[in-house]
């Protein structure tokens, strides 16, 4: 088992840096204006679909089975199996995708990337039925929200055949297969490992009292989602379900939050300094995304928001790089025994260009004269490269083998 977990650990950091490549192309393109053999949305498609479904994905069930699952022969065969079709699905975007966007073999990897998903989901419930910890009901609750995604996906060919291609219907379709990504899936299993992580301090059991923050989390998941409709529709019972989702998700954020604050505190400290940073990083950007999520409740701002292209790259950026990826780069940085020096130095150099990118993105949107678009776009350039080279240095970093693991 610990092989495989190893080869899954691997996989999902060439994937990581694979996303990373088609990502500084779309800068250069927009600094030089295209690029020879490449379409703007097609490179898009890429980039979202490998980070999402190739590093995101890969990375959690790595750090699922290692948490939760039994080490035997028959759960490493069958997640073998999965593997296969992981990275043969994922394989198949990363080509399919540049080539050709949204069409036949681009839509026939990602639906085989579906059958992964409810491959390691059914083995996941199989092995845990008996388990009644709070984390894994949150990692449950994550696994069912990732396939309740898939509908979104699924229904997105359906639509468009039906005549409503670029219709709000179309777009809602794809939205619903975001949100459920980015606030269920993604969410609920973030803190899954968050809660396995600090439930190992000695803190009193509190699995009772986490019962109530992770319905509200959930009710806050499922009404959030009107929030995606505000740009189509002024319905008052459409901001008033966004309203209710986002206070949902920041008070059950807040009272998660002081349920496990000692045992949080005791697990930080116990950590390396690099990796501390990387989960602090996180934490703040998941208070960060829950309190802008419902300032952009209100109808103008979000009118204003949908408008400013930057201010929504720089949103979706500080949930999967500032959330999502400081958590699970924070991880491995513990799980693969990464050395204090180097770590430090691709945090530095990943956490610097990831920081200044964010302050460019939402800065020229109200104030467009800091800078030229030119300028701008040679910036950004400049800073996805610097990224790329920040997770080079995290990927490749020597292990240190007096470490030990989480």
């Amino acid at each position: 088992m610990e092989s495989l977990l190893r080869s899954l650990q691997r996989v999902a950091f060439i994937f990581l840096i694979l996303a990373v490549v088609p990502a500084i192309l779309l800068r250069y393109m927009q600094y030089n204006g295209g690029l020879v053999g490449f379409k703007f949305p097609f490179l898009l498609h890429t980039h979202s679909h490998v980070a999402m479904l190739g590093w995101v994905f890969t990375a959690i069930v790595t750090l699922f089975t290692r948490n939760w699952l039994p080490h035997t022969p028959e759960i490493v065969r069958k997640l073998k199996l999965t593997t296969v079709v992981l990275i043969v699905s994922v394989v198949g975007m990363l080509v399919s995708f540049p080539l050709q966007g949204y069409a036949f073999w681009s839509i026939l990897f990602s639906t085989l990337h579906i059958f992964a998903q409810l491959g390691f989901t059914w083995i996941f419930f199989k092995e845990t039925e008996t388990n009644r910890e709070i984390s894994v009901v949150f990692a449950r609750t994550a696994l069912v929200l990732q396939m309740v995604s898939a509908l979104g996906a699924l229904s997105v060919g359906p639509v468009a055949a039906a005549g409503y291609a670029g219709q709000p219907l179309y777009f809602m379709c794809i939205y619903f297969y975001l949100h459920f990504q980015y606030n269920g899936w993604m969410l609920f299993a973030i803190l899954a490992l968050l809660l396995h992580f600090v439930s190992r301090e000695e803190a009193p059991e509190q699995d009772r009292k986490l019962q109530q923050p992770m319905r509200m989390l959930l009710g806050g998941v499922v009404f959030t989602y009107a929030g995606m409709a505000l740009w189509c529709t002024d319905s008052l019972w459409i901001v008033i379900a966004a309203f209710l989702g986002a206070v949902l998700q920041l008070v059950a954020l807040i009272q998660l939050y002081r349920l496990i604050s000692p045992a949080l505190y005791l697990w930080l400290r116990s950590l390396p300094v690099a990796v501390r940073i990387l989960f602090t990083v996180s934490l703040i950007s998941l208070a960060a995304k829950a309190m802008l999520q419902l300032l952009a409740v209100w109808p103008e701002l979000n009118d204003w928001i949908a408008a400013q292209r930057g201010i929504v790259i720089a949103y979706l950026h500080l949930v999967l790089l500032g959330f999502i990826t400081s958590f699970l780069l924070g991880t491995f940085g513990i799980t693969a025994r990464k050395k204090a020096t180097p770590l430090m130095i691709a945090i530095f150099i990943f956490g610097s260009a990831f920081t200044i990118t964010e302050i460019i993105l939402v800065l020229s949107a109200p104030i467009p004269q800091l800078m030229s678009e030119l300028d701008k776009a040679g910036a950004l350039f400049i800073l996805a490269a610097a990224q790329f080279i920040g997770l080079l240095f995290f990927a490749f970093s020597g292990s240190d083998r007096n470490h030990t693991d989480v």
